[in-house]
C-alpha cells in the first residue's frame, strides 16, 4: 500500500485488481488467502468490533488502526470474494 494513497483508494484499487484477475481468468470463484509474513500487531478497539465502524476508519484514513492485512481482506469481502 502506497503511504500517500488514502486508505479508501487502496480498497477501490485492490478490489479492482480482484475483479480484474477473476474476469482474465474467467472464474466464478475466488478465494483470497493472505500468505504475507508477520506485521506488527495491533490493538483492536471499538472500531474493528462493527462494519460500519470499520468503514468509517477507512473513510477517514485513520491509518493508525489499520493493518495491511485488513486493507486486503476488507477490499476482498467488499467485493464479495472469499477470504
Amino acid at each position: 500500500m502506497p503511504r500517500g494513497e488514502p486508505l479508501a483508494a487502496s480498497v477501490d484499487r485492490l478490489g479492482d485488481d480482484l475483479d480484474g484477475f477473476r474476469r482474465e481468468h474467467q472464474l466464478d470463484t475466488v478465494i483470497v488467502v493472505n500468505v504475507a509474513s508477520t506485521e506488527p500487531s495491533l490493538a483492536l478497539s471499538g472500531d474493528h468490533q462493527r462494519l460500519d465502524r470499520f468503514q468509517r476508519v477507512i473513510q477517514e484514513n485513520r491509518r493508525a488502526l489499520v493493518t495491511p492485512s485488513m486493507v486486503y481482506a476488507y477490499a476482498a469481502l467488499e467485493r464479495g470474494f472469499r477470504t
